[in-house]
């Protein structure tokens, strides 16, 4: 047995076989609370609001910071004692029994870790459909209009204006509404308090995130993320970030 630089323990020849738990990987667990969208007071259809996007995103945004938070100079660089963060393993947050949507969950999550500067390994479980409609919208944020990809603040505004026609209020079916919704934008002409749908409007405000001067510029291909419908944690993410199923930022 050979100890490797991401694993914690150290092989001893002398010490003979250690135990798998001396080999596990390095990782910080930590736990993040979802809104729960199945009731009176916050049905499904509610969750797609601006006032609930942005709990949820600042939930996230807080929950990906390096646990180092002094080892970044404070400029959410997503570094760690001199070195870049682990990537984050995560999934459809929110999305069994609180009735979060997964592609407004996916969405949400794939930004909180741009901001955070942090690459992003999402787990679809053997959901192959949801790897590919997620892999696709993140390709389109990578690509934006110029080909340099959406920032931040604009996938923000997107999502701030983004209206739920009322078909799709009384069915769990807003995700794939809002995918067909960012998939033809054009992210050159958000502007701030200027709806693009139709239907009931989603509130106002704006995200803690989105309101620092990284927000503004940071793109949201800031880092890698690989999109996989199996349950595997380590593949892709031990390939690099180039892995098949992953966009690098460019």
């Amino acid at each position: 047995d050979e100890a490797i630089k991401d694993v914690a323990g150290t092989a001893d020849a002398t010490a003979g076989a250690l135990s798998a738990a001396e080999f596990r990987r390095k990782t910080t667990v930590v736990a993040m609370d979802a809104l729960y969208f199945r009731n009176e007071q916050r049905p499904y259809a509610s969750q797609f609001q601006a006032t609930w996007i942005r709990r949820e995103l600042d939930k996230a945004l807080v929950a990906f910071q390096p646990r180092d938070a002094a080892g970044d100079g404070g400029d959410d660089s997503g570094v760690c004692g001199g070195k870049v963060a682990p990537w984050i393993a995560t999934g459809n947050w929110g999305c069994g029994a609180f009735g979060g949507d997964p592609i407004l969950k996916a969405v949400i999550q794939i930004v909180a870790a741009a901001e955070a500067g942090r690459n992003l390994k999402y787990l679809t479980f053997g959901d192959e459909a949801l790897s590919k409609n997620i892999g696709e919208l993140y390709g389109v944020m990578c690509d934006g209009d110029d080909g340099e990809g959406c920032t931040v603040r604009q996938l923000w505004l997107a999502l701030e204006q983004f209206r739920l026609s009322r078909e799709s209020r009384f069915a769990p079916v807003g995700g794939e509404e809002l995918r067909s919704f960012l998939l033809g934008l054009q992210w050159s002409n958000l502007r701030p308090g200027h709806g693009q749908g139709s239907g009931a409007g989603v509130g106002g405000g704006s995200s803690a995130m989105v309101s620092s001067a990284h927000g503004q510029e940071r793109r949201v291909a800031h880092g890698s993320i690989v999109v996989s419908d199996d349950e595997e944690v380590d593949r892709g993410v031990d390939e690099g970030p180039d892995s098949v199923g992953s966009k690098r930022a460019r």
